[in-house]
């Protein structure tokens, strides 16, 4: 009886955080399907607003997605921790300017504070830290409407090999009740009724960040006040390193560097083919399309490429199975050729194997203009040297 009972709550539970998900996705996407429709309409004199709101709406989609493909990897244990150099100040100003323009909208203040102390280049896994700091201002923008959201990053301390930094995300927002401060890391919890009702959401995010925070050998702790504000405070590990020189020579991102190189696409979606083939004709680039990795096998035997774009899920051959193919022919031809993986979140972590040992670099779907130009920048511009 007892486990009937107990198979019974889990079913409720699961029924109420599927319809809760079930919402949160709903909401973006009617905005987006209602933003596109409008579009399309004729002599619409707000057609900057509305690519602004679907430009916002997308990314907030994306974000709610992220969340729930990151939640479900931590339960499973399959999230891993990469350490390679970057930026930090400037991966932060990148990954943080969407939040800064929602911020904007709001009418709030916004301020980025950055310890000078704290070196240029530095040792950690840039996604996952970039994903706390995103995760924890728009939390703080979701909560506040008048008054200012702020990040700060100074030094704590360092030794020749490491360093500590301490990290602050505050906003003069609602605020969390003291009943509710324990509470607000868990899975699927937002607080009191009328504040779900206000402002929706999973819950998934703080869940998520405080996660990651202990991955990386951090610990965090929150101080609110109602009707006054909420500070998240966290501290980071980070190892030193001597690549600061390397980082600083990759080649701007500007068209001439991909003017007249020659890229060959390999995807089989017609919409992602438009996209990109839009993108390369912007860049002035000579670009093919392979449908599939049999396709693809024959046009790189046959002529010669700049770079390879590699979707991993295609009919008749996947890009994993291409990939190896390709590294396995005779001649450095097939070995120096640079192929970047066009890839979901989750494919990454299936196939880190094969990931690390052929491909040259990865591109998350969906991705931003920018970093594909990034990508192919860097890869042609080592080619030719």
């Amino acid at each position: 009886m007892k486990n009937e009972k107990r198979k019974d709550q889990a079913v409720d539970k699961s029924l109420e955080i599927f319809t809760l998900l079930s919402h949160e996705i709903r909401t973006p996407l009617n905005a987006i399907i209602g933003i596109s429709d409008l579009l399309q309409k004729p002599d619409l004199p707000e057609k900057e607003e509305y690519y602004n709101v679907l430009q916002t709406t997308s990314e907030n989609l994306l974000e709610l997605v992220n969340n729930i493909l990151d939640f479900s990897k931590l339960k499973s244990g399959k999230l891993e921790v990469s350490h390679k150099p970057f930026n930090l100040k400037k991966k932060l100003e990148h990954s943080l300017y969407s939040q800064k323009q929602t911020a904007k909208l709001k009418g709030l203040g916004f301020k980025l504070e950055f310890d000078p102390s704290i070196p240029e280049v530095i040792k950690g896994d840039e996604v996952k830290v970039c994903q706390i700091f995103v995760n924890l201002l728009s939390n703080s923008i979701k909560f506040t409407e008048e008054g200012e959201v702020a990040i700060r990053l100074r030094l704590q301390k360092e030794d020749n090999d490491s360093l500590v930094l301490i990290c602050k995300v505050s906003d003069t927002g609602i605020g969390i009740p003291s009943n509710q401060v324990d509470r607000v890391f868990e899975a699927f919890h937002q607080g009191e009724e009328d504040i779900n009702v206000t402002y929706a959401g999973t819950g998934l995010g703080l869940n998520i960040t405080q996660k990651l925070i202990k991955m990386l050998g951090g610990d965090l702790w929150v101080e609110s006040e109602v009707d006054t504000g909420t500070c998240f405070r966290f501290t980071l590990p980070f190892g030193k390193t001597s690549a600061t020189s390397e980082i600083q020579k990759l080649p701007q991102t500007n068209a001439s560097i991909l003017k007249g190189k020659k890229i060959l696409v390999v995807e089989d979606n017609k919409v992602n083919i438009l996209v990109v083939s839009k993108l390369l004709d912007h860049w002035q680039m000579d670009w093919e399309i392979a449908e599939n990795g049999i396709e693809a096998l024959e046009m790189i035997v046959s002529s010669d490429y700049d770079i390879v774009l590699m979707d991993i899920y295609m009919p008749k051959m996947n890009g994993i199975e291409a990939i190896e193919k390709i590294r396995n022919f005779p001649g450095k031809k097939y070995q120096n050729l640079p192929v970047i993986a066009l890839t979901a979140v989750t494919e990454i972590q299936e196939n880190q194997r094969i990931s690390k040992t052929y491909f040259n670099d990865f591109l998350t779907k969906p991705f931003e203009s920018e970093k594909l130009k990034e990508l192919i920048s860097i890869y042609c511009n080592t080619r030719q040297q």
